[in-house]
């Protein structure tokens, strides 16, 4: 029992890290670039993780 429970609150942690990431990265992108030129590619290559990642947070850049 308090396996399972480790294992859901590192995932919950793991999801809430990966959003902080993805918007931190997003952040990082617009500083160099206009928001207009913003792709989910480029942030999520700032950010070291996978294009499906970015979907499981946001439906798409203006979720963002």
């Amino acid at each position: 029992m308090i396996g399972r429970r480790m294992i859901r609150e590192k995932a919950r942690l793991s999801r809430q890290q990966s959003r902080r990431r993805i918007v931190a990265a997003a952040t990082e992108v617009v500083r160099r670039r206009s928001y207009s030129q913003l792709t989910v590619d480029e942030v999520m290559r700032e950010a070291g993780i996978g294009r499906t990642i970015f979907y499981r947070h946001f439906d798409d850049l203006a979720d963002l």
